[in-house]
């Protein structure tokens, strides 16, 4: 983090790598009208301290993307397993229930409901009516 820029020029930095245009993100982190925003935002991105910070917050974006691909399916896995198992351990039963959720939905346990019916269109379109399911196949 560049020591010399203010915690708005900080944020402006943010906004900008966020893909935020440069008019709005300093308004948004000057707190100033729009209408001079684009003006002085070009100013400021001159610098070179602002340009170096810019810079230096989309490689670290980009670094973070990439360890985040680089994650297989099993280390992901086993990651929420530990969550679980550490929320667990501390009684947070919701967040072990989410966490196990998310390794259901990534191991597909949760398979799509299937409903058969048979009998005349009436009584199938009865039934389709009260579950609120489409029918597999449009009649």
């Amino acid at each position: 983090m560049s020591k010399g820029l203010s915690a708005q020029e900080r944020v402006f930095c943010g906004l900008i790598v966020d893909g935020i245009k440069q008019g709005a993100a300093y308004a948004q982190a000057f707190g100033c009208k729009t209408s001079s925003a684009g003006t002085l935002a070009g100013r400021l991105l001159k610098r070179v301290d602002i340009k170096r910070e810019i810079e230096r917050l989309k490689s670290s974006f980009v670094e973070v993307k990439e360890k985040a691909v680089l994650w297989s399916k099993a280390v992901r896995m086993e990651r929420l397993q530990r969550m679980a198992e550490r929320a667990e351990e501390k009684e947070e039963f919701n967040a072990a229930c989410k966490c196990i959720d998310l390794m259901n939905k990534m191991d597909g346990a949760y398979e799509p409901t299937k409903l058969e019916v048979t009998g005349d269109e009436a009584f199938r379109a009865a039934v389709l009516g009260r579950t609120g399911m489409e029918p597999m196949v449009k009649l």
